[in-house]
């Protein structure tokens, strides 16, 4: 048996009949009450980590024993206040509150969420809501009270944990234009989510960013490298799509400033369940670094296409050309061309030296948006994901092949009926197997391709029968 089941033995039979109405206490010290969890949340982003909730009953000395002695103490120790928020909550208190997640609720509901049964209780969450450590209920053991207290705060803080910050080291390609390299690995807590590219350029009235990586620790890293440097301003960020690895940093951009712009069709996504979703993953797969406080940042500026024509803009007498290639790899994908130093930021339509994620993508689409690659006749091309590409051509010929090959094996197996199953293991997939990513994405982009064909494969009849 541990100290915290300990502390709970008989709180049941001792503390429920002991903590009621029957047993007022004169002078009770008081904490913040719980009004706004999801504020706090915020809040602490900025000067705390943990939320340390009360939960308590009306008149109950135990209770106002450990907020007296123990939580309201906390409060007055600077370095402690720092990293944490005390609040109360009454166990059957009707209040209305703003739960973890931003909804309306009481006091009682919000209790029974957390499973604070008995008073006091003290539970300990981190930004999202969740509680990280197990909670101490009762005061059976008052003498180790604090010392029980103090390792559970401790061990939260472990366990929610400051990101360490990062140094990125760009690569200068051109004159104007640097380069950030990620990993060609999936997102994991070792490479910190740092597996896709980014870049700026720096022209003589300000810097232009392109993508923004994939957390707001990379994004400040990010922000750093370049001010080491240029001291121009960050003027302006270019989204190229609004996948994860490549936007969540875009939240540290837009706190100094900086002007978002990125394709309409994201705006979609951006306001998709699809996109919390990929959110909550992400705060569980990369902690800290994603965490409660990333947000999905919306652009300042969402950029609509006048069929082919791309976007043109000057800064600081440098030209860029922003080139809608929606519809590839994901529906808002853009590239962005530096006009002066001819080069090309490719975004993800291709993956130099790796296997691309392809998922559901439309893969003739993006085969379509490799070719207006060819006749800007660019000198150096920046994938989204691999190294820099100083032979375009035969680099992209990887992505090429290997959406051809795609949709060659898996469109005969749409077309012959056959189980993809069958038709994923009878499939060889030698020439691409040593590529990196081969393993994690592989099967999904065959499946997700397979699916793509079957479709094509509906139209297509369908379109035959209405010419009949």
């Amino acid at each position: 048996m541990d100290r915290r089941e300990l502390l709970a033995v008989g709180v049941a039979g001792v503390l429920a009949s002991l903590c009621g109405p029957a047993l007022a206490v004169a002078n009770q010290a008081s904490l913040p009450p719980g009004k706004n969890f999801r504020a706090d949340a915020e809040r602490s982003g900025q000067r705390a980590r943990l939320v340390v909730v009360l939960f308590s009953l009306p008149d109950c000395p135990y209770c106002d024993q450990v907020r007296r002695e123990q939580l309201a103490p906390l409060m007055r120790d600077h370095d402690l206040a720092e990293r944490l928020v005390v609040r109360e909550v009454s166990i059957v208190g009707a209040r209305t509150l703003i739960d973890f997640r931003g909804s309306q609720t009481t006091e009682a509901a919000f209790a029974k969420e957390a499973r604070a049964k008995f008073s006091p209780t003290v539970a300990f969450f981190d930004p999202a809501g969740d509680q990280v450590v197990p909670a101490i209920v009762g005061t059976l053991l008052p003498d180790f009270y604090g010392a029980y207290l103090d390792d559970a705060i401790q061990l939260a803080l472990l366990k929610i944990g400051n990101p360490v910050p990062l140094e990125l080291t760009p690569q200068r390609v051109s004159d104007r234009v640097y380069f950030f390299r990620g990993e060609s690995s999936a997102a994991s807590t070792s490479n910190r989510g740092y597996t896709a590219n980014a870049g700026f350029v720096v022209t003589d009235d300000g810097v232009v960013a392109f993508d923004a990586l994939g957390s707001p620790v990379l994004g400040d890293a990010m922000i750093r490298a370049i001010r080491r440097v240029t001291k121009q301003p960050i003027r302006r960020l270019i989204l190229s799509h609004y996948h994860a690895d490549h936007f969540y940093g875009a939240q540290s951009f837009k706190m100094i400033g900086t002007e978002i712009w990125s394709g309409e069709r994201g705006k979609a996504y951006l306001e998709s369940d699809l996109a919390l979703l990929r959110l909550q993953e992400r705060r569980h797969d990369l902690a800290p670094d994603v965490d409660a406080r990333t947000r999905l940042v919306p652009a300042d500026r969402w950029l609509a296409f006048s069929g082919e024509k791309p976007i043109r803009f000057t800064m600081g007498n440098t030209h860029f050309r922003i080139i809608d290639v929606g519809g590839a790899h994901s529906p808002e994908d853009l590239m962005l061309f530096v006009e002066e130093d001819r080069v090309l930021f490719a975004g993800d339509l291709f993956f130099t030296g790796r296997i691309p994620y392809v998922g559901n993508a439309d893969s003739r689409a993006w085969l379509a948006a490799l070719d207006k690659m060819a006749p800007l006749h660019s000198k150096v091309v920046l994938p989204g994901h691999g190294d820099v590409s100083n032979d375009p051509e035969k680099d992209v010929a990887l992505t090429r092949d290997y959406l051809v090959y795609l949709r060659a094996t898996m469109g005969a197996a749409a077309s012959d009926l056959s189980d993809f199953d069958e038709a994923y293991r009878n499939t060889d997939w030698s020439r691409f197997a040593s590529y990196p990513t081969f393993k994690e994405a592989n099967r999904l982009n065959a499946y997700g391709t397979y699916l793509l064909m079957q479709q094509e494969s509906l139209r297509s009849n369908t379109n035959k029968k209405a010419e009949h």
